[in-house]
C-alpha cells in the first residue's frame, strides 16, 4: 500500500494585489500536480527542477 503525503501552507502576510493573490492560489495546485507525477516520468526529464510548465499536461 502508498504512503499519502499531506502538504500543508498557511498565508502569513495580507495580499497586497490581484496578481499576488492569484499566484498565491495557483501555486500550491502546481507543486501539487508537479509531485504527484510518477517518479519514472519526472526522471526522465531530468528531476522536478527541469520541468516546464508547459509539459505538465503532456505528463
Amino acid at each position: 500500500m502508498s504512503q499519502i503525503e499531506i502538504r500543508t501552507e498557511s498565508q502569513l502576510n495580507p495580499v497586497g494585489d490581484e496578481v499576488s493573490a492569484l499566484v498565491a492560489v495557483i501555486r500550491p495546485i502546481l507543486q501539487g500536480l508537479l509531485y504527484a507525477l510518477k517518479q519514472e516520468v519526472v526522471a526522465e526529464v531530468g528531476g522536478f527542477s527541469n520541468m516546464k510548465l508547459m509539459m505538465l499536461p503532456h505528463m
